[in-house]
Parts: C-alpha cells; structure tokens; sequence
C-alpha cells in the first residue's frame, strides 16, 4: 500500500513538474534602467518570465512578465528571498528598485521584484497612459459628473484599443 502511494505521488509530482516547465520561461536579459547610476556596481540579475496570457488555456498567448533579482548583501548567512510585487492597479516593482538597494531586509535575502501584467516593464503593456488621462482630466477643474464622463470615454477607449491588439481582457 505504502509502494502504491508512493508510486502515485511519484507520479503527480513528474506531471506537475512537467507541466510547469511547459508554461513558463524565464529568460535573463539586459538592464531595464541602463541610465542609472545608482545600479552600477550592484549585482542584480534581470529578467522576464514568460507564462500563458491565460492559464486556462496554456498553449496560447503568452505574457512577459518583467524581473530583477538584487543580491543579498550577506551570501554566507542568506534567507529566503523576499519578493515584492507592487500592489495598484498599475504600479511598477521595478520602478522601487533604488529604495531596495537599502532596504534592511537585503541583508540576508535575495529581494526579487516583478511587475504585474500590463505594467513596468512587463508586456504586452495595458493602457499606460490612462493614469495621466485621469490626472489630465481633474487638472480641468470641471464639475464632478464632467470628470466622471471623462473618465469612462478614456478607460472605453483604453478598453477598446485593448480588444483591437488582442488582448485577452479575461484573462
């Protein structure tokens, strides 16, 4: 009985691991922020992990999703990783990199940030622009029914131009 278990659980693990390994990727790239000088010098590895645009249907489409891996600053008594993902809707993890530089937390763990779907870095990029329509949109000091009419022709606008690339809105 014991065998049969353990066969079984052999079994489950070799087809999640496979399973797995067939619905992401990650591949190293180049630095997102070349221009900063503050990451000269730092060990950071970068990043993008490739997986389904919709883990429903795993052959499909796939997303990008941007990565950074900054070091520990203490190899020899490293904890597990810390990893951040900017909450939002819309912000970027990457952009926060030069606060974890500092960030106490790095000096037993690895600090590893990834930019949701849509932002950063990541892509396909959803809607960049709308935040600054929004903000464009109070800046006009009209009255507050003004502002919301706005608001829902710039995110249907966002929405529509999201359906013409083929964006999965479902997903």
């Amino acid at each position: 009985m014991i065998n049969l278990k353990f066969s079984i659980l052999i079994f489950l693990l070799s087809l999640t691991g496979y399973t797995q390994n067939q619905n992401f990727e990650y591949k190293i790239t180049d630095n997102f922020f070349p221009e900063r000088k503050e990451l000269k010098g730092e060990i950071i590895e970068w990043g993008t992990l490739e997986v389904p645009e919709d883990w429903n249907n795993i052959n499909g489409k796939k997303v990008e999703l941007a990565v950074a891996k900054i070091r520990s600053l203490n190899q020899k008594f490293k904890k597990d990783p810390i990893i951040f993902i900017q909450g939002g809707p819309g912000g970027s993890s990457l952009n926060s990199i030069g606060r974890w530089l500092v960030h106490p937390l790095r000096q037993q763990s690895d600090i590893i940030l990834i930019d949701l779907r849509g932002t950063g870095f990541s892509k396909p990029s959803l809607c960049p622009n709308l935040g600054n329509s929004f903000l464009e949109i109070l800046a006009k000091n009209q009255s507050k029914e003004q502002d919301e009419k706005d608001k829902i022709s710039a995110a249907l606008e966002c929405k529509s131009d999201l359906i013409q690339r083929g964006i999965n809105l479902s997903a």
